[in-house]
């Protein structure tokens, strides 16, 4: 577009048609352009092109001051089908990326929770004679039973404070499992849970009844320098073994020495604590401390070594939600050589 010598007028140049727009009379003593304009198509140069204008072509003269708008104001149905289209494909790529990368986050900070628990088992032990925390035991005092517990000391019925493995200090973030939601079947009340403890091979048999008393079994707990590979020896793991509820005391898919000393008979095939895969429907209970393979199907384990890593080969426990199962078929995996 460009303006001419002559008061009133612009050219704009078009290589097909032309439009003219010439002011009607206006009302005399009005200034330029006082009417409506007049428009014209004209499919032919006109007869004298203006000569300040360089070049040939079609010209096309316009009253000033008229605005020349684009005849299309907007995107047609497919276009903004094709758009729509294309901004679901980048978000079907994107957002299961975005969520693989949050699970991995959760995963790398469970990983965390279970190194600095392993170094507390670690102080736990070069303060106390070498051994590694009991994994349960009872005392009573008068009425009351307290129950001291690796990670939660409560009386039934009251609120819990932090057990055994951190020596009396009150706060404890790092027991609760950020990928856990449910709670802990042992002791409901706690406030944190999601891990379990390797009672098999490392905190020892659980008390069960007063000790001396017929059938009472008493917690005893190994020491640190026993343990024969404590970089392949499991301490703390993810626990599950259901939807809502996980087990505090981590067993080994079969029978271990203390386990076979202190339970006898429950251990044979058939019995509550036998084998993971007995044939004659027992290890009921045995299943129940197993681990959860839930961080992107693996299972995060602290080593007696003080490393942690994630475990992806899971041996599946019988009768368990999907997820659930052993680190090894037979007990290499938890201390047994």
């Amino acid at each position: 577009m460009v303006f001419s010598s002559q008061p009133g007028r612009l050219y704009h140049k078009r290589a097909d048609a032309i439009a003219l727009s010439f002011p009607s009379p206006g009302t005399p003593g009005e200034g330029r352009g006082g009417g409506d304009s007049i428009n014209v198509l004209e499919s032919n140069p006109l007869p004298n092109p203006p000569p300040d204008v360089p070049g040939e072509g079609k010209w096309v003269g316009l009253q000033l001051g008229v605005n020349v708008s684009s005849s299309r104001t907007g995107f047609t149905l497919v276009e903004l089908l094709v758009v729509i289209g294309i901004i679901v494909i980048l978000m079907s790529l994107l957002l299961p990326a975005v969520s693989r990368a949050n699970k991995e986050a959760v995963r790398v900070q469970c990983l965390s929770n279970l190194r600095q628990m392993a170094m507390a088992a670690q102080h736990y032990a070069s303060t106390n004679h070498g051994l590694f925390p009991a994994s349960h035991y009872v005392v009573t005092s008068g009425s009351t039973q307290i129950n001291y517990d690796w990670d939660w000391i409560y009386v039934l019925g009251q609120t819990a404070t932090p057990g055994l493995l951190w020596l009396g200090e009150h706060d404890t973030p790092v027991q609760k499992c950020p990928a856990w939601e449910g709670r802990q079947y042992t002791n409901p009340g706690g406030l944190y849970s999601g891990y379990n403890y390797n009672v098999s091979f490392v905190g020892g048999e659980p008390q069960l009844g007063q000790l001396g008393h017929p059938g009472s079994i008493q917690c005893m707990p190994v020491h640190a320098g026993s343990v024969n590979h404590p970089s392949t020896t499991a301490l703390f793991a993810d626990a599950e073994n259901s939807v809502f509820f996980c087990n505090n005391l981590m067993r080994s898919p079969l029978p271990s020495p203390s386990e076979i000393q202190w339970l006898g008979t429950q251990t044979l095939p058939g019995g509550t604590w036998a084998a993971y895969d007995d044939a004659g429907g027992g290890g009921a209970a045995r299943c129940a401390g197993a681990q959860g393979f839930r961080h992107l199907g693996g299972c995060n384990v602290a080593y007696c070594d003080g490393h942690a890593e994630t475990v992806y080969a899971i041996v599946p426990a019988p009768n368990m939600t999907k997820g659930v199962g052993f680190l090894s078929q037979d007990n290499k995996a938890y201390g047994e050589r």
